[in-house]
């Protein structure tokens, strides 16, 4: 007898049940959700109704697609009460964790952001797949053509985004103490929770912090790692350049097709240590080891070299950036990776 095996692309249950669950209220993992369910039902649903998915924060049968962190969802996956069938879209901040993952999630069809979140995926023996997140492709057009029209007028040296601050692995103290001694600080916006930034996270529209960006010289970007990094991909989607650390755990926005073309400003890295987590003890951070004399010289190179270009070089690293991000990181691009996967489990 012979026996054919089919391997099918993802099919998703079209009913007005669908759902995409995200696991928090503001906080990244909702914006993606969010993100993602306005550009799914504008790109694939259109006016189908029967077709349109909805953001669930409550888990539920009706669950298509899960947008979580990787540990959490590994470690607690039945306590969730989530469809198995589901797609579950994963990534995470933390090198390791004290806490194994449990072993029927072996079986789930799981993607994820980034190359070593893929690599912590595969030594665990669950198999993967790598699809990025998304930018708001509307806004960071409309954004952009703004920038088009005047390259180099700006109302901020940097822009600042910490959208958590509990756990330190932001940066936010290093951001500080550098715009203090360059005297950066009101020449910075600052979104973070502490009482020298600008604005709380989450307390802006998206329309706000795209402006925002757009009006800065360069987006400082000091995490230590991410499981994918979606403000730095902002930032470049409305062409500002990003500070960050020469990283394997920060790289993923400038891994994309065509990355050797667009200006990014790296620090250098000269090794790692594991840094446990002061809120989730059982986690661990791969902190980069750095000289803090090489991150006022990145500072310094930024200033320079956004000051010292005519307005006609300015504008073209801009444009760069935002094609960087139109043909690797906009919904239309990222849907149709994620639509095209080969995966063994059918979403009827």
């Amino acid at each position: 007898m012979n026996i054919t095996t089919v391997i099918p692309h993802i099919k998703i249950r079209y009913n007005k049940y669908n759902q995409v669950f995200s696991p928090c209220k503001k906080c990244s993992f909702d914006v993606v959700t969010t993100n993602f369910v306005k550009y799914y039902n504008k790109y694939v649903a259109g006016d189908r109704d029967d077709y349109k998915l909805q953001v669930t924060y409550k888990p539920s049968p009706d669950v298509v697609l899960v947008v979580a962190d990787m540990w959490l969802t590994l470690e607690t996956y039945t306590s969730w009460f989530l469809p198995p069938d589901s797609i579950y879209w994963l990534d995470t901040a933390w090198l390791t964790s004290d806490r194994k993952p449990q072993g029927i999630t072996k079986s789930l069809t799981v993607v994820t952001t980034s190359k070593w979140n893929s690599q912590i995926l595969t030594s665990l023996g669950i198999k993967n797949y790598i699809v990025p997140r998304a930018v708001d492709d509307d806004l960071a057009d409309a954004v952009f053509e703004k920038v088009r029209q005047s390259p180099t007028q700006y109302r901020y040296d940097f822009f600042f985004l910490a959208t958590s601050s509990k756990d330190d692995h932001k940066n936010e103290q290093l951001v500080y103490q550098v715009l203090r001694d360059l005297n950066e600080l009101s020449k910075t916006y600052k979104v973070c929770s502490y009482e020298w930034c600008d604005a709380k996270p989450f307390s802006l529209s998206d329309a706000q912090k795209y402006e925002l960006m757009s009006q800065s010289r360069a987006i400082i970007w000091l995490s230590e790692s991410e499981g994918f990094g979606l403000p730095p991909t902002e930032a470049m989607s409305v062409g500002v350049p990003v500070i960050h650390f020469d990283s394997q755990y920060v790289n993923a926005p400038f891994d994309g097709m065509g990355s050797n073309s667009i200006t990014h400003f790296k620090i250098p890295v000269y090794g790692y240590k594991l840094r446990r987590s002061p809120t989730i003890p059982e986690k661990y951070f791969p902190s980069p080891i750095y000289d803090y004399n090489d991150v006022i010289h990145v500072f310094k190179e930024v200033l320079s070299y956004t000051k010292e270009n005519d307005k006609d070089a300015v504008f073209e690293y801009r444009y760069r950036l935002h094609e960087y991000v139109k043909y690797n990181f906009y919904h239309r691009v990222i849907i149709d990776k994620l639509l095209k996967l080969d995966v063994a489990k059918v979403i009827v």
